[in-house]
């Protein structure tokens, strides 16, 4: 298949978020925060979060959307303003975790 991604009226967004599962019934609701913060933002649709891997002590998030504009500088910044307020909600409930 091929795609032209000129024709393209936004850019994806998919990251991977590293967290502890010590607390691991805190997950449910962290995923929930971080949906509700990217459904809250205008530039944003089809979001989601959900619990992606566990190994051991550690575990991943995959957030993911479409950000709506293709332009180069202000996707980066929607996307970098979604991991930034993704790293808080996770800090704030103290299951982040440098890997």
């Amino acid at each position: 298949m091929i795609v032209n991604k000129s024709r393209a009226h936004g850019h994806v967004s998919v990251s991977k978020l590293p967290l502890r599962t010590e607390d691991i019934e805190k997950i449910p609701t962290i995923t929930e925060e971080i949906k509700a913060m990217l459904v809250s933002n205008p530039k944003v649709d089809a979001p989601y979060c959900y619990l992606s891997r566990l190994e051991g002590p550690r575990g991943g998030l995959t957030i993911g959307c479409n950000i709506k504009s293709t332009k180069t500088e202000e996707w980066s910044s929607v996307e970098q303003d979604i991991l930034l307020k993704a790293a808080g909600i996770m800090k704030r409930h103290q299951l982040w975790t440098a890997v």
